[in-house]
């Protein structure tokens, strides 16, 4: 489903499909090479550490989720600053995009493990409430729910949060962001679980919309002219985004770690991803066609890659059906490139 309130963009689809499959080799890395050094389940703490920048980045390949969700913000106030949005067809026109897949999905899973149903926790899923305690999975079928449970209770504020931009300017949005760490302070601080706090919910994630929908009021087509300030800019965005995740794997402890840096991890991944964006958005232009279609064709399914890799993996990871290349790691790489 295209949008009806602008013109199609190939550079979103470009970058759904690399979020799609960074993603994939992301869990693939996790599952996988677990899996080929003896662990049945992958451990809270991370199988891996690195101190190479470019291997860090794809170990801590959740990133990919701050990227949807930034690329939803822009996308949402791109196509509709300059208009009224009606906040029910809205709803609406949402819902029917993500809403087949993800019920084709829940039923199959529970079809497939009667066991874990529970009347509850099919409800949770079916009222988008994935990301909540007590909603369970249904195997690796319903795992991606989460992060369709958080995008959509953003859909729920998106209407009114764009009509205040409108009157007010993006300072509306920036001041919101603002509070939204001072918050997550405030939950932090009385106890709250700092990294579970931060990555499931949209109380975590919300600022990475907002930082999206910043983008989306400002940007215009065409602001960096010369193939040289595209290529500039388009390298710094990808050699920040680079550092930023290797400071967060290294010197922050990357996922599993309880940091209260984490307050505002999400503003400063969601800023990072922002620059690369906009980078990406002016610079992509240059890309040969037959590159340009591929990645659109990816952004296309991006979705649905999204939402069955992590069953298609674990069947790999299970049966052990590797390609085998040196270690663990390359091995856990070459697998995901060629079976996954």
């Amino acid at each position: 489903m295209k949008s009806q309130n602008l013109a199609y963009m190939p550079a979103v689809d470009h970058l759904r499909g690399l979020a799609a499959i960074l993603i994939v080799f992301y869990h693939g890395s996790q599952l996988i090479g677990h899996q080929l050094i003896g662990n049945r389940e992958v451990a809270l703490q991370r199988w891996h550490v690195t101190d190479n920048p470019f291997l860090s980045f794809i170990l801590e390949g959740h990133t990919a989720v701050a990227l949807f969700f930034v690329l939803s913000g822009f996308i949402f106030t791109f196509g509709n600053r300059d208009r009224d949005l009606s906040w029910l067809p809205f709803l609406k026109n949402r819902i029917l995009r993500i809403a087949p897949l993800m019920i084709t999905l829940l039923m199959l899973g529970v079809a497939a493990f009667p066991n874990r149903f529970t009347l509850s926790s099919f409800l949770q899923h079916l009222l988008l409430q994935s990301n909540t305690s007590g909603a369970g999975t249904f195997g690796p079928l319903t795992s991606m729910f989460w992060t369709i449970s958080a995008e959509c209770q953003f859909y729920l504020i998106f209407p009114f949060l764009l009509a205040f931009t409108q009157r007010y300017g993006a300072r509306y949005l920036l001041r919101l962001i603002f509070l939204v760490v001072l918050l997550r302070a405030l939950a932090a601080f009385t106890g709250g679980n700092i990294r579970d706090m931060t990555y499931w919910s949209l109380v975590g994630r919300v600022d990475q919309f907002l930082i999206g929908m910043v983008l989306g009021y400002y940007y215009q087509p065409g602001m960096l002219k010369s193939w040289l300030t595209r290529s500039t800019v388009m390298i710094a965005g990808a050699m920040t985004l680079t550092m930023l995740m290797f400071v967060f794997h290294v010197s922050m402890g990357g996922w599993p770690s309880q940091t209260r840096l984490k307050l505002v991890w999400p503003t400063f991944e969601a800023v990072a991803w922002a620059f690369f964006v906009f980078g990406w958005l002016e610079w992509s232009k240059v890309l040969p066609d037959i590159v340009s279609r591929i990645l659109c064709g990816l952004g296309t399914i991006s979705y649905s890659i999204y939402m069955l890799h992590f069953a298609v993996i674990h069947v790999v990871a299970g049966h052990q059906i590797t390609f085998q290349l040196g270690g663990p790691v390359t091995t856990a790489f070459a697998t995901v490139a060629v079976m996954v």
